[in-house]
């Protein structure tokens, strides 16, 4: 009578760099997001656990002002581009899960803020 070998236990899997890189959204020339809702995770377990964003056209200045309450441990912002490299600070989720939105506004040369464009930010872990 034959023995039934017992299947090898697997290890769990470590954690890849990706899956603790933040998320990118990208700003397009005319001011909109390349994706209208970012799915974040502070635990890092389903999605990344920070975004930032990176505006396509360095011309322009944007801002980006989260709605309130904050999805973000560094606050309500707003949070600029960077006038040289086009990139916001890298900005980490809560731990609370929910639905928030955001509105992405560019600066003037008049100093006045216009807003072309919103999104959603998804926290779900």
């Amino acid at each position: 009578m034959a023995t039934k070998k017992k299947a090898p236990t697997k290890k769990p899997l470590k954690k890849n760099a990706a899956d603790t890189c933040p998320e990118e959204v990208v700003i397009l020339i005319n001011g909109d997001p390349n994706q209208q809702d970012v799915y974040l995770d502070a635990k890092g377990n389903k999605h990344h656990p920070s975004v930032f964003w990176q505006a396509f056209n360095t011309a322009a200045q944007y801002q980006i002002t989260p709605d309130t309450p904050t999805p973000f441990r560094e606050g309500n912002g707003p949070f600029p581009t960077d006038p040289m490299t086009g990139r916001t600070d890298t900005l980490t989720a809560i731990a609370k899960n929910g639905t928030y939105g955001y509105s992405i506004q560019v600066l003037t040369s008049k100093g006045r803020n216009k807003q072309v464009s919103t999104g959603g930010i998804i926290i779900d872990g």
